[in-house]
């Protein structure tokens, strides 16, 4: 079997073989040739700008300095203000909340110099005994009379019946 190639795709071929040799020949010309000109371009000298001249730099500093005294197109550039201090916070004082010690008068206890009083919670039917100046839930125990008991805490006053008035 014989592959038969078009004569347009030789003719191709034999054009991208003729630019490969003279790219080849540009290559060789140029590496073996001893040009001035190229060893030249080799040995340039940057101009940077000199940092021993203070007129330059002060030159750059006003030029900066009007810049940002006088803003041109934008309202970011203008001058920093800064915001104003806050107000200082004053905290609030809440006044107590008043709060039923759920508390009642079960009993009472008179003997000479004892005063007691029978302290029963509602909430869970818990009884305790209490003299005066007692402690009872954050309540003090001001007074034990024959029919009542006064608790007090801070300027709250409260008074526990034995019996329910009449």
């Amino acid at each position: 079997m014989r592959l038969r190639t078009s004569p347009l795709v030789i003719a191709c071929l034999a054009l991208l073989a003729v630019f490969n040799v003279y790219l080849m020949s540009v290559v060789v010309q140029q590496t073996a040739s001893d040009d001035p000109k190229a060893t030249a371009d080799a040995n340039w000298v940057p101009r940077l700008a000199r940092t021993d001249s203070t007129g330059t730099q002060a030159r750059q500093a006003a030029s900066d300095q009007d810049i940002l005294t006088h803003p041109v197109f934008s309202k970011s550039r203008a001058p920093f203000v800064p915001p104003p201090p806050p107000a200082p916070m004053v905290p609030v004082v809440a006044a107590p909340v008043f709060t039923d010690p759920g508390l009642v008068l079960g009993g009472v206890v008179l003997n000479g110099e004892t005063k007691r009083a029978f302290l029963l919670q509602k909430a869970n039917h818990i009884a305790a005994w209490a003299a005066e100046g007692d402690d009872v839930k954050g309540w003090k125990l001001q007074s034990i009379t024959a029919e009542t008991a006064t608790l007090q805490k801070e300027s709250h006053v409260i008074e526990l019946r034995l019996y329910p008035e009449k």
